[in-house]
């Protein structure tokens, strides 16, 4: 039997949607309450629960994130127009795949077990790896958008 920490999980979520929002807001110079933020952060933590027990097909997950990025985008910044929204979810996607593929890094070097489940790959480790990933990711991104 698989064991499900909630309190972990749910966590360790708000905190990366809401340091992935923040990095979004500096890297793209948008300036925004953090309150609006942490809100997004909020409901991308709710949304990621409930994609944990999503049951539907690849396609729809993809399609479902897709539009919980284009709320969470929405809601953290209300004033700007939806071009600028727009680029604003590429820059968030474009960061969670890059912190995807730090801690896919640290897998393959042998710090990680991955399982499937639902088709979604959730990859095991430790939470000091998870944060030292997210600040390596910071570091990377605000060298390669300077």
């Amino acid at each position: 039997m698989k064991v499900f920490y909630l309190d972990s999980f749910l966590f360790l979520n708000l905190a990366v949607d809401y340091l992935l929002l923040l990095l979004t807001a500096k890297l793209t110079g948008v300036i925004t309450a953090r309150i609006s933020l942490l809100f997004s952060a909020i409901l991308g933590t709710v949304f990621s629960t409930g994609m944990f027990f999503y049951t539907g097909g690849i396609i729809g997950m993809a399609l479902l994130n897709c539009v919980a990025v284009w709320i969470m985008i929405s809601l953290s910044f209300s004033s700007i127009s939806v071009g600028k929204r727009i680029r604003l979810c590429g820059v968030l996607l474009i960061q969670a795949f890059g912190l995807s593929g730090l801690l896919s890094l640290l897998q393959t070097l042998g710090m990680g077990k991955v399982t499937v489940q639902n088709g979604v790959p959730y990859i095991q480790i430790e939470l000091w790896q998870v944060l030292l990933s997210a600040a390596g990711a910071y570091i990377l991104f605000r060298i390669c958008f300077k």
